[in-house]
């Protein structure tokens, strides 16, 4: 017979739903990866304050660590993750995770696949971090070569060389195949020898 006294709450939370299905069953450093990929600062903070105020609803014998309910700076997402996660394990260790809201999902489409973790696609996604970072290296190559070669560019020259920089500074976060943001530097950088070093056109001969 169905015990009301047994029910769990249901709470819609994308994110939680995730986390505390596969908690438990999935390395942390996997579910870590998965939650900062998938994720928004936004998503991840709401989820944090929302499981951290159901923590508090339980009144564990044990106090919960002091967690700031917001973070900021520029590790923010990574921050506010691993808060998340330090509530999680804290909760487990106290043996009350089956006293938390149910936690559910709008979509199978709002959480992440951990398979891309795991195997062969995990070689593939690597491999993708790395070309980020090598375009990510690249461009700052191109600033630090634009700040050597600036000085005796004509004003003129100046604009296209700033409009170039603008457009490489946005390249890393445009969705570009990656052959293409290589050839859009290269272009980028070829541009820039052109204008340092431009081609001598031929004099018009006057009209008699």
């Amino acid at each position: 017979m169905f015990n009301m006294a047994e029910a769990r709450a249901l709470v819609l939370n994308d994110a939680l739903c995730f986390l505390l299905c596969k908690y438990g069953t999935t390395p942390v450093k996997l579910l870590r990866s998965a939650l900062l990929d998938f994720y928004s600062e936004n998503v991840i903070s709401e989820a944090k304050v929302r499981l951290l105020n159901d923590v508090k609803a339980l009144n564990l014998a044990n106090n919960l660590p002091h967690i700031p309910q917001r973070r900021s700076g520029e590790a923010k997402l990574q921050h506010e993750v691993d808060d998340l996660l330090l509530i999680l394990t804290f909760v487990d260790e106290a043996k009350a995770i089956d006293n938390l809201p149910r936690y559910v999902a709008s979509s199978p489409d709002n959480m992440p696949s951990c398979r891309l973790y795991e195997g062969d696609l995990n070689i593939i996604l690597n491999m993708m971090k790395d070309v980020n970072r090598r375009v990510g290296e690249v461009e700052t190559s191109l600033m630090t070569f634009g700040q050597h070669v600036m000085k005796p560019f004509r004003p003129h020259s100046q604009s296209a060389y700033l409009a170039g920089l603008v457009c490489a500074s946005q390249l890393s976060r445009a969705r570009l195949p990656v052959d293409s943001q290589f050839r859009f530097l290269l272009g980028i950088l070829l541009g820039i020898l052109f204008v340092h070093r431009p081609l001598r056109l031929m004099p018009v001969p006057a009209r008699r």
